[in-house]
């Protein structure tokens, strides 16, 4: 049985010893690293061969989304498991950007997380249809299409509803392409 080495990013003391915990009671997984600190996660991504990086999407002491890009940039083979305070639709798409494998709320269960770390470290990609339906993607590219207009400092034209409609249709394609082709590359 491999060994699957883990960084865990997460603010809070208790929640991170938890996730510890429940990890090395997997029996093959080790916590190579756990920090806040950019650098150090950087560094510990550098030298420690992770196979899995955990990461509080609600970080304050840096962009966890940026730490995720950095982090997969040095070790492309890394599996990025974002766990957020709460659903957010925006937090997906851009978890999703970054190159996310899994996304998950911090309510999840000890046994979904162990089943999940053990999924990403072989390479699976659990942002899946069912993750993408729940949150209904498309209305993330229309709310963006929205805010893009309001914050025109002339009232925007009337779009007919048949480019709306292209619009949001081009995003989920996009969007599945994007999926798709993670899928492939973690073949």
């Amino acid at each position: 049985m491999e060994t699957i080495r883990v960084i865990v990013v997460d603010e809070q003391p208790l929640f991170r010893q938890g996730i510890c915990s429940t990890l090395e009671q997997m029996g093959d997984c080790e916590i190579i690293g756990k920090s806040t600190d950019a650098e150090e996660i950087l560094e510990l991504s550098r030298t420690g061969n992770p196979d899995v990086a955990l990461i509080d999407a609600g970080l304050t002491s840096a962009d966890p989304l940026e730490i995720a890009r950095q982090m997969r940039h040095l070790v492309p083979q890394m599996a990025i498991m974002i766990l957020t305070p709460s659903e957010d639709e925006e937090r997906l798409f851009q978890s999703i950007k970054v190159g996310a494998a899994a996304y998950y709320t911090r309510n999840i269960t000890p046994e979904e997380l162990t089943d999940a770390v053990r999924r990403v470290s072989h390479g699976e990609y659990l942002i899946n249809d069912d993750v993408l339906s729940n949150h209904n993607l498309p209305t993330v590219s229309s709310n963006r299409l929205e805010s893009c207009q309001s914050k025109r400092k002339k009232p925007p034209a009337k779009i007919p509803t048949h480019r709306c409609q292209a619009v949001k249709l081009k995003s989920w394609t996009i969007l599945r392409r994007a999926t798709a082709t993670k899928k492939s590359l973690n073949r």
